[in-house]
């Protein structure tokens, strides 16, 4: 997924207004199969059934914001907690 760098300093958290972190390209295919596989939940506490094509982090590191067919979603109950194994990866 390739944001122009002007757009990435003007994607921000629509909670808190700070700057979301992209999510690494090779973990995609990884968080694809856990919604594959149904174990990916939104805020709203519903599974997640479309795979993403990329996402961005929350600034805690703990929600992913999707992008699907080059969309940031930045809907807050569309975002999905970041799977464990990757929350490690990325320092949170």
């Amino acid at each position: 997924m390739k944001i122009p760098p002007t757009m990435l300093q003007t994607i921000c958290c629509p909670d808190s207004g700070q700057p979301l972190t992209p999510i690494a390209e090779d973990w995609v295919a990884a968080i694809n199969q856990q919604i594959a596989n149904g174990t990916i939940r939104d805020r709203l506490d519903e599974w997640v059934s479309e795979p993403i094509d990329g996402g961005f982090i929350s600034p805690h590191g703990s929600w992913v914001h999707p992008v699907r067919e080059g969309i940031v979603n930045l809907v807050h109950e569309d975002a999905f907690l970041l799977p464990s194994e990757f929350r490690s990866k990325h320092g949170s």
